[in-house]
């Protein structure tokens, strides 16, 4: 928070008595009217932000009147103004000589307590006590006084004093309980107290807060955070009482905190039955719940205590199939225990091989390998005993189970009739990394292939990276090639993975995986869209192709992709000829793909025929169903919409429950809509919503029945029927999504003010919490659009909050990293941006945008460094692809801070000409930009011209770009041109940012 705007915050309730102090005595005197006039001049300027202006006026006020009672205010205002302009240093050195000259000045005190609160902000912990310290050397008010204590306190807790700030604190709730920082001040105490681990003293904090100040937000706070205190104190029958004194007023993650620790205090009292309850609260519920994998884990040891062992390991085991972190070791080895405690040996011991190898460096894995050898001697499996218990006694000489290990595997010798040390040896040059090259490799490759069949790709593609590159010439190197190429695969680094294809292909022509390298890397390309690139590999995997070969028997698969491939390409007719090859095999797919081919290219006739061929020719296809709707849409294209009703209603008849029921039920309503039958239409679209009120298209058939009537302008009816609808479908998914489409249509059409009374009435309603982030996120692009930035973000932030969609997720996460950069909050901006990239889910181009947004927060909080490796990895994974645009975007902005324009240049330059979004149209704008600074302006006309011909929806742009040129023609002498399109921007832009600048032109212009 700037200084000025904390000034005003403590002076607000108190300037209009200190204004009438400053007068009163001027009123007695003559009016030196040249003073006030220049006083008046610069509050004028003031208060219209012309901060500059103002300094001038109030400094030769000063200058010339220095001993004119409005000089004071004026050094104050002036003080002011050069905080506006972001001098701080110099506003201080004003506020400080102000304090000095005026200390009975109504505005004094409010200027120490305000630089107190500076420095502290600014990390002077020291500065920032001694300011506050004479503070209250002036005998303030209650209120202030504590206000002053309370940021010496914070200053002490800051320079780690916490003993210091506890006292200060207590000063506060013993002189000053009745002020609001009191309350504040005693909730400070308890949390320091909680820092120091003093949790008796805590406990007894917040039980005298609650008891003091028992409606204070503070207070309300504590039910929680004293059940915490509880628990660390192990007194786990108050932690339980509390959390259920506290429940039913928490909600949120608050509520989910407080139930977990519920479930754990109940676990520690052995209340087993009860604990169970708690933990499946989680269990049963969201897994990405962070308290999901926890409580699972808690919800295994109460099994396991109630001797349930078979459910206590299956339980153990999805805890450590769902993360890889110490949880998940611990987890696995005590899924080991309790198999064996279910007399399931050999499930025991593939476990317990697994812990071991996954987790060598985990705290139990001494026990880990202890168990694992006595379970293997318990079976008399000899050879497998004594290898886990010699690595057990050479790798953990410190273990408390040494002495029993020791004795099973010298048994275990015995018993093979090994009496010479060389195993034991052996054993020990593995641990000490001595063991003969080739296997070491062996055992490198085979801990790189349980991770990758065990799916952790990404570190299996390092393994097997690591081993190919340590001796490309060894019996393992081609696998590990080839492997560690299909690894990277997996997690789809396509980049990485076809450099590792083409590597392996280039060098072992005759290995093993050739069939199987071509076909991989044709997925590669096809992953990234790449058709044409991934078409040539299809088909020499298929020319290669045996009926003998056992290594990749895909053909099927890599002719099927293939066909694909052309079809991405809109190369039907190819897709055509290779789907017929599999068509003539009898595969029923390859013929709905043929209609489909033929639909796509605009052969209605040859589609129409396929697809009843497929009909015919296959009454028992799972297509059925796809061919017959595609069939009703084609006649629903060709505008033969009666054609298509019958069809689709045939579709309904013999498939009642089928999925696309729904969806051909809704296309009736739309034939009936584009034939012009409006009655007939809204019914249609009304069976939709009673007949299949569970469907996906429920919402669309709403929305159906609100575009069919409003077009026919029946808005009032479209109103009245969806009410009656809502209610005749009261407490159905239907009746929310009607509700929903209803505020929708509004919005979409252009009537927000409506559409945001009924999404206001939408989230306070009991609808689908998902349905509800769709409301708050429409809310929040209604406010943003409305220009009340503080409204949308607290919009946005309900749908994060929310169980929102990934997809709607990420969009609210962008927006409101945005607002929050124009409002200066970088580090917020950040996080939201980092949400963005989590909701995408793999989406690249979301991906790209997030990243580009991360940039952005990055660069103002002169990390650019890190903006540039973060944009630089978007591009090399997605390469040449549209969804680098908006990291290509983000690297010609930092090149531009940085000076390095020949970089951004070529650029901006592409992202103009390929971008058809708000990419393009930014790049553009910079591009005319640079060419201004270059002193080109000519060129900069010529480049943002094009604005209007590519990018006519974006009207920011397009407001900016007037503006701009506007400048340019200026520069150039010619006045009327830049009248011309500042009148453009005023008239087509009123709202723009640039038009204030834009009418002030024009009255300068028109002067």
């Amino acid at each position: 928070m700037k200084l000025r705007r904390l000034i005003r915050l403590f002076f607000l309730s108190t300037l209009t008595s200190a204004w009438l102090l400053m007068t009163a005595p001027v009123l007695a005197q003559p009016v030196n009217t040249d003073a006030e006039r220049l006083f008046e001049t610069g509050f004028e300027q003031f208060q219209n932000n012309v901060f500059a202006n103002a300094i001038d006026s109030f400094n030769e006020l000063r200058r010339t009147y220095p001993d004119h009672p409005r000089s004071m205010d004026a050094m104050y205002y002036t003080a002011e103004a050069q905080l506006a302009l972001g001098r701080d240093e110099e506003a201080i050195r004003i506020l400080d000589a102000f304090d000095a000259s005026w200390p009975t000045h109504p505005f004094a005190f409010g200027t120490r307590l305000a630089l107190g609160k500076f420095y502290f902000d600014r990390g002077e912990w020291s500065r920032a006590s001694n300011v506050l310290e004479s503070v209250l050397e002036r005998s303030p008010g209650p209120e202030s006084s504590a206000l002053a204590l309370y940021w010496m306190a914070e200053s002490r807790i800051r320079m780690n004093e916490p003993d210091a700030a506890i006292r200060t604190f207590q000063r506060i709730v013993d002189e000053f309980p009745g002020t609001p920082t009191a309350p504040r001040a005693a909730y400070a105490i308890a949390v320091a107290q909680v820092n120091m681990a003093r949790y008796d003293q805590a406990a007894g904090s917040f039980e005298d807060l609650a008891s003091r100040w028992p409606n204070s937000d503070y207070a309300r706070n504590v039910g929680l955070a004293l059940a915490e205190v509880y628990y660390e104190l192990d007194d786990f029958g108050r932690t339980a009482d509390e959390i259920r004194r506290q429940l039913p007023y928490l909600d949120g993650v608050a509520r989910d905190r407080a139930r977990f620790l519920l479930a754990e205090s109940l676990n520690q009292l052995r209340q087993h039955d009860d604990a169970i309850v708690e933990y499946r609260y989680f269990t049963e519920g969201d897994p990405g719940n962070p308290y999901y994998r926890r409580a699972l884990y808690g919800l295994a040891w109460n099994y396991h205590h109630q001797e349930s062992w078979q459910w206590a390991a299956d339980t153990f085991r999805l805890v450590h199939e769902s993360g890889a972190d110490d949880l998940s070791a611990e987890s696995m080895y005590y899924e080991a225990v309790n198999r064996r405690m279910a007399r399931e040996d050999a499930e025991a011991v593939r476990i317990f091989e697994s812990y071991v190898t996954n987790w060598p460096d985990h705290s139990m894995v001494d026990h880990g390998w202890h168990e694992l050898g006595v379970l293997q001697y318990q079976r008399r499996n000899w050879a497998e005993a004594r290898d886990a218990l010699s690595v057990f006694v050479s790798g953990f000489p410190e273990s408390d189970v040494r002495g029993d290990a020791l004795m099973h595997l010298g048994n275990a010798h015995i018993a093979l009739g090994e009496f010479d040390p060389a195993l034991q040896a052996f054993d020990r040059a593995i641990a000490l990394d001595a063991a003969p090259v080739s296997l070491r490799e062996d055992i490198r490759f085979q801990k790189a292939w349980l991770l990758y069949r065990n799916r952790n790709y990404r570190e299996a593609s390092e393994q097997f990276l690591a081993l190919f590159e340590s001796n490309s010439v060894s019996v393992q190197a081609a696998e590990a090639l080839f492997w560690a190429a299909e690894s990277y695969f997996q997690v789809d680094n396509f980049r990485r993975a076809e450099t590792l294809f083409e590597r392996y292909l280039n060098s072992y022509p005759g290995g093993r995986h050739v069939d199987a390298a071509h076909y991989a890397l044709g997925w590669t390309y096809f992953r990234q869209g790449r058709y044409t690139e991934a078409i040539p590999e299809f088909q020499r995997f298929l020319n290669a192709y045996q009926e003998t070969s056992e290594t990749v028997p895909y053909r099927s698969d890599a002719r099927l992709r293939l066909a694909d491939s052309y079809f991405a390409l809109k190369r039907y007719a190819e897709a055509v000829r290779v789907y017929g090859q599999m068509a003539a095999d009898g595969d029923d797919y390859a013929l709905y793909q043929i209609g489909q081919a033929y639909s796509n290219a605009g052969d209605a006739f040859e589609a129409i025929s396929t697809f009843r061929q497929l009909l015919t020719d296959y009454p028992d296809s799972e297509w059925q169903e796809e061919s017959r709707y595609q069939l009703g849409y084609l006649y629903f294209l060709g505008q033969e919409y009666e054609l298509a009703i019958s069809t689709w209603e045939e579709l309904i008849a013999d498939f009642p429950r089928d999925p696309l029921a729904a969806k051909a039920q809704y296309g009736i309503g739309d034939a009936w809509f584009n034939a012009g039958e409006t009655e007939a239409a809204v019914r249609a679209y009304q069976q939709v919503l009673t007949g299949y009120p569970g469907s996906p298209f429920t919402a669309d058939a709403a929305a159906g029945i609100q575009f069919a009537l409003m077009a026919d302008g029946q808005d009032r009816r479209a109103d009245s029927i969806v009410d009656s609808l809502a209610t005749a479908l009261a407490g159905t998914p239907a009746a929310d999504q009607l509700r929903f489409r209803q505020a929708e249509a509004k919005y979409q059409s252009g009537r927000s003010g409506a559409a945001a009374t009924d999404f206001a009435a939408f989230v306070s309603s009991d609808a689908e919490p998902v349905l509800k982030a769709e409301a708050w996120y429409y809310l929040g692009m209604i406010a943003r659009d409305d220009a009340r930035p503080a409204e949308a973000m607290d919009a946005f932030r309900q749908v994060l909050q929310a169980p929102a969609t990934a997809n709607r997720r990420a969009q609210a996460a962008r927006e409101l990293g945005h607002l929050e950069l124009d409002a200066g909050n970088a580090e917020a901006a950040l996080t939201s941006f980092q949400a963005v990239e989590r909701a995408a889910e793999g989406n690249a181009r979301l991906v790209a945008e997030a990243r580009f947004g991360q940039s952005l927060a990055l660069s103002q909080l002169g990390r650019d460094a890190e903006a540039r490796r973060l944009l630089e990895d978007v591009v090399e994974q997605t390469g040449s692809s549209p969804d680098a645009h908006p990291a290509l975007l983000g690297l010609a902005r930092l090149y531009l801070d940085e000076g390095n324009t020949n970089a951004a240049v070529p650029l901006l330059n592409q992202l103009a000409a390929e971008a058809q979004d708000e990419t393009g149209a930014e790049a553009l704008y910079l591009l005319g930009q640079e060419y201004l600074l270059r002193n080109n302006p000519r060129q900069a006309i010529e480049t943002l011209g094009r604005m209007a011909a590519l990018f006519p929806g974006y009207p920011e742009w397009m407001a900016k770009s007037l503006m701009a040129q506007g400048q340019a023609f200026e520069s150039l002498g010619e006045a009327g041109q830049a009248l011309q399109l500042y009148n453009e921007l005023v008239s087509t832009y009123p709202d723009a940012t640039e038009a204030a600048a834009a009418r002030a032109r024009i009255a300068a212009l028109e002067n």
